[in-house]
């Protein structure tokens, strides 16, 4: 039986396959992979703050561009567009029952929105707050408004509606 003897390139190269390989065997043993699910959830959404603010003297039969005096404040950890508003109910104050609630309206024409409210910040006056007036907002009926109607103090309940911003 005879050998055959390797040129010295011949065996480094065999030597360098060689730990090529076991290294590729090596890496192989120490890497590892799986498959499985991951979870997140959505906020639900809270609904806007809306207050009374006080008011001004300013409507008479006939007037068509009176103030609203609201606020609105986000309780939501995201930014909101307040996009529309609408009159749900009119009340007037227990002083004045001789004076129909049917005499004031909103006119549905509200030149600030929309109204962009950030993301709650917890402190009161910031950016998550709009503290009105609504200007152009509230109308009232001309000359079937009674005398009974001067001095009354008209609330109206409102619902706001928006998107996320």
């Amino acid at each position: 039986m005879t050998f055959r003897t390797f040129s010295k390139r011949a065996s480094l190269l065999s030597l360098f396959l060689g730990i090529l390989l076991a290294s590729t065997v090596a890496f192989a043993w120490w890497t590892a992979s799986g498959t499985g699910d991951g979870a997140a959830e959505a906020l639900t959404a809270q609904d806007i703050d809306v207050a009374a603010t006080g008011t001004v003297a300013e409507l008479y039969p006939g007037k068509t561009n009176a103030s609203l005096y609201v606020s609105f404040h986000n309780p939501n950890a995201y930014p909101v567009s307040l996009t529309g508003i609408t009159e749900n109910s009119v009340t007037v104050d227990a002083g004045h029952p001789a004076c129909p609630n049917t005499v004031v309206s909103l006119d549905g024409a509200y030149p600030q929105l929309p109204i962009a409210l950030a993301a709650d910040d917890a402190a009161p006056g910031g950016a998550d707050e709009f503290a009105g007036p609504l200007t152009n907002a509230v109308s009232m009926a001309g000359a079937a408004t009674p005398d009974a109607c001067q001095g009354a103090t008209f609330t109206i309940n409102l619902t706001v509606s928006g998107t996320s911003a």
